[in-house]
């Protein structure tokens, strides 16, 4: 505020005009932009996270390995021990082993299916954690990155681990449907032929394998979020 003097002396104030700051919606001062190390603290707590989810489903695929090799194992043992019991056991043992034989099959297929998905779900936290780790680590950084940046990882990999532990519970599976054939044809005719189910068991295995590697392949091309509500918008469209 100024004092000026008028004509007649006396004092009389002229008001200034004021300049109001700029405020944000909360009523607080000018608007202030986010912290210069926020973006970087949520891409190293997903990084993190991501991590943990690849170790996590990649663990996940191997304790399935485990258990579907020790039911394999395991089964035989019993059919031995219950050829042992008894004369009239020993009667009744190829259905039995058909009935036990079907039973491991199924249960082999489950575990097999499991895999399958478990390698889907395997796959967008590997490709974020290699986008951030891109992100973390530009080009002219002073610290080399060594670690994988492809964000680009393929669902089917005919040449990863995993895809090779998914064959092989794929054959212990059509192992056991061979046998489940097998056994249930001895009971009838005295010596079946072991040609017919080595062949089923082959087919079998095979086209686990080319069902495996056709979801897998049709999964790759989807994005995560497709993948996720493609069953969603499934269901909507059924109940339009």
């Amino acid at each position: 505020m100024a004092t000026t003097m008028t004509p007649t002396g006396t004092a009389s104030s002229i008001s200034q005009p004021v300049v109001h700051q700029p405020q944000t919606a909360s009523g607080g001062g000018p608007p202030k932009g986010d912290p210069p190390d926020a973006g970087k603290d949520f891409l190293k707590t997903e990084y993190t996270q991501c991590i943990d989810l690849v170790k996590y489903y990649d663990g996940r695929h191997i304790d399935l390995l485990k258990f579907a090799s020790g039911l394999s194992a395991a089964v035989p043992t019993v059919v031995f021990s219950f050829f042992k019991l008894s004369d009239a056991a020993a009667l009744g043992i190829w259905n039995f082993v058909t009935f036990i034989a079907l039973v491991t099959a199924i249960s082999l297929l489950a575990i097999f299916a499991s895999m399958v998905q478990n390698r889907v779900y395997f796959i967008p936290p590997a490709r974020q954690a290699n986008g951030i780790r891109v992100k973390l680590f530009p080009s002219g950084n002073d610290v080399k990155n060594l670690m994988y940046t492809s964000t680009s990882v393929p669902v089917l990999d005919i040449f990863s681990t995993q895809t090779t532990q998914m064959i092989f519970v794929a054959f212990q599976t059509a192992v056991f449907f061979g046998l489940a054939d097998y056994s249930n044809r001895h009971s009838v005719v005295p010596s079946p032929s072991l040609t017919d189910s080595a062949w089923l068991t082959v087919k079998v295995a095979g086209g686990l394998m080319v069902l495996a590697f056709a979801y897998l392949w049709f999964r790759g091309r989807q994005t995560a979020d497709d993948s996720i509500n493609a069953g969603i918008r499934l269901r909507r469209a059924k109940t339009a």
